[in-house]
């Protein structure tokens, strides 16, 4: 009986190390989730007309942003507008749409509709042929 006793007390003991270790543990923190938006206003953007416009939200402080920006800012031409939203210069903008990590690449319809989106790093031929698919749905 005595064996009994010490053994169930040696469970419960080990059982409440257990729970105090793990409230001592720090929860994972959940991966941070970033928001795009559905739409962009055209109209405060350049090219309003253009069927396509290339948006790019970067930050002074990013050099992923600037190598985005120079691949592609050359796509601009009849039917595609360039824009670089800087954080700085465009804070107001950042903040209405809630962006939340840079850069961050739209593809936006002449109606403001975003049809695509790419956080981070983007090559040119990626672009063009994202574009390429869109055009062809009309």
């Amino acid at each position: 009986m005595e064996r009994m006793l010490l053994a169930a007390a040696l469970i419960a003991v080990a059982a409440l190390v257990a729970v105090l270790i793990q409230r001592r543990q720090p929860s994972p923190e959940a991966a941070p989730s970033f928001t795009v938006p559905e739409r962009i206003d055209r109209g405060e953007l350049p090219g309003p007309d253009r069927p396509w416009l290339l948006a790019v939200f970067s930050a002074h402080t990013c050099s992923t942003c600037a190598t985005v920006v120079g691949e592609l800012a050359p796509l601009a031409g009849p039917d595609v507008a360039f824009a670089e939203i800087e954080l700085d210069a465009a804070r107001a903008l950042h903040e209405r749409y809630a962006i939340g990590a840079v850069p961050l690449l739209l593809i936006v319809d002449v109606h403001g509709s975003v049809r695509h989106h790419v956080f981070g790093p983007v090559t040119r031929q990626e672009v063009e042929t994202v574009l390429d698919a869109l055009r062809q749905e009309g």
